[in-house]
């Protein structure tokens, strides 16, 4: 049976959402699957970035 729920998350992967006008702010989604494993128990590998933008570049 497949786990709709890790289909959805799959399928974000690569998706950016931008967060305000100024396209400055914004939100990236990097996963994908894996084989299950003690460190992995639900099969997926999530990584995200928090970016800080420099205010001399707005």
């Amino acid at each position: 049976m497949r786990d709709l729920g890790l289909d959805a998350l799959l399928d974000l992967d690569g998706t950016r959402f931008v967060l305000d006008e100024a396209g400055i702010y914004w939100v990236k989604f990097d996963i994908s699957a894996c084989a299950v494993s003690p460190e992995r128990p639900n099969a997926r590998t999530p990584a995200w970035d928090q970016v800080l933008p420099d205010p001399a570049r707005t």
